[in-house]
């Protein structure tokens, strides 16, 4: 294939709400194993996701927990369907009495909440079910083996990159966490509901409701009294990240702590520190940013039915139990009260990643990592361009350990090439993906006038592509000055 023009840059992508799992009518049943878009759904609450970008939401209708692949379809991850004691050894054989909670780990366990059976359960890899945390018993907590000491009524979960899970318990009103060795310790609240008094999180009064952590391990806290979403960093320190202590009126963007949250519900968090909060009173959805600055992403304000497949802030919505998100930003909502589970993110893929790019003779070997989201329907091919994006030509792919390679061929000595890739589907193209590679020091002009490029590999902006400098006596693969913004 030798270089070429064909399409111009895609529009900036626009959030759509689409349909992920449940029927389209909502039916209220039993889950079914097999396409999720063709089973109805009971009450689906907590969500989470693995490395592998498979959703886990417990059903609490069906009293089961399902995973749903890449593909869409949906396979029973944990319980029987029926009301009972909790029974360790194979997950899809044991009765369970009110599952709530759930989270996954960086591994692919998924941890479990029945608040009514007074524990936490973790289902490994194998699929086999054993106690994590909590004796079945109502009392007071201790600190220390996690299997042993009462956890009274556990009904939210997160983890943490450590491997750590955190779980949030009713009465008393504590969050829990519970190290990769099963050591229980409290992490915040006093147990008690009050304001919430910033400074040590343990020395303060809350009502928790739901949890996440982000990259860094900062615990957020979803308060249900406060209506607002609370920060506690690793070092145990607490303070008021979104919400102004108000339960009523409209959600606005701007500073987080300036707007109220209506009753902050669901929760996720993603590996950069933006925070995800639902809101129970008008189902909308919020952005947070490490800096505190809050972007409602979905949903009108008017409590109602979504309209699917349109622009999600144009749509109504009804609340999210349970929230997650990937690392393109794109969020998955539990839908309760709708029987679905929802995707709110751009139609079009995200960027390829890593781009890298080498030459051979006149042919230019170009290397990438698959988008993280493929958008609203499959990849149907990858694009190239060898200016910086400002015109492209369709490149063949094969696929190998993970990553995609193509080839563009007659390409010309002496002659610098910017090379980005993008990702097309049915409803358009990606943004650009650019290369990670950051030459350590300046790169010297090269012979029969080459352009010389000096790297910064401290910019904490989006790249503007691979800068391929072929020239006589060789090539050299460098990547441009980060430009902000793009």
């Amino acid at each position: 294939m030798a270089p070429g023009t064909s399409a111009t840059a895609a529009p900036p992508p626009v959030a759509v709400i689409t349909r992920i799992a449940g029927n389209a009518s909502g039916t209220t049943g039993s889950a079914v194993a097999g396409p999720a878009l063709s089973s109805p759904l009971n009450y689906p609450y907590e969500i989470g996701r693995d490395g592998a970008g498979n959703l886990y939401f417990v059903d609490y209708g069906s009293k089961r927990a399902y995973k749903i692949d890449a593909a869409g379809t949906m396979t029973i991850v944990a319980g029987d369907g029926t009301t009972g004691a909790i029974v360790p050894g194979a997950a899809t054989g044991s009765p369970f009495q009110a599952l709530q909670g759930l989270a996954v780990d960086s591994t692919g366990n998924v941890y479990l909440a029945d608040p009514a059976s007074r524990r936490v359960v973790k289902v490994d890899q194998a699929g086999q079910l054993s106690y994590f945390a909590g004796n079945g018993s109502n009392g007071a907590v201790v600190p220390g083996p996690a299997t042993s000491t009462p956890v009274p009524i556990p009904y939210a979960l997160t983890t943490d990159t450590a491997g750590n899970v955190y779980i949030v318990n009713s009465t008393p009103k504590n969050v829990y966490k519970v190290t990769p060795g099963g050591v229980l310790s409290i992490v915040a609240g006093t147990g008690g509901t009050g304001p919430n008094v910033p400074g040590p999180a343990t020395s303060s009064p809350m009502s928790p409701n739901n949890v996440a952590t982000d990259g860094a391990g900062n615990l957020y806290i979803a308060d249900t009294t406060s209506c607002d979403v609370l920060k506690v960093t690793p070092g145990g320190t607490l303070s008021i990240f979104a919400g102004n202590n108000s339960c009523s009126g409209t959600i606005t963007d701007g500073a987080a702590t300036a707007t109220t949250l209506r009753h902050a519900n669901g929760l996720a968090a993603d590996s950069v520190g933006n925070v995800y909060v639902s809101n129970w009173d008008t189902g909308q959805i919020s952005k947070i940013t490490p800096a505190g600055q809050l972007t409602v992403i979905a949903g009108t304000g008017t409590y109602g039915l979504p309209t699917y497949n349109g622009p999600a802030l144009a749509s109504s919505m009804r609340q999210s139990e349970g929230l997650a998100v990937n690392d393109a930003g794109v969020v998955f909502a539990a839908h309760s009260d709708n029987n679905t589970i929802d995707r709110i993110g751009p139609a079009t893929p995200s960027a390829p990643r890593d781009v890298q790019a080498a030459m051979s003779g006149t042919t230019l070997t170009v290397s990438f990592e698959p988008p993280v989201d493929a958008g609203t329907t499959p990849i149907t091919g990858y694009e190239v361009s060898l200016d910086a994006g400002a015109t492209w030509m369709t490149l063949a792919t094969t696929a190998a350990g993970g990553r995609r390679t193509g080839n563009v061929s007659g390409v010309t000595a002496g002659t610098a090439y910017q090379v980005q890739v993008r990702a097309v589907n049915g409803s358009g193209a990606s943004d650009a993906g650019a290369g990670s590679a950051v030459p350590t020091a300046p790169v010297a002009a090269a012979p029969g006038g080459g352009l010389a490029v000096t790297g910064d590999a401290t910019s904490t902006t989006v790249g503007i592509g691979v800068l391929l400098l072929v020239a006589g006596l060789g090539l050299r693969r460098l990547v441009g000055r980060r430009r902000a913004g793009h």
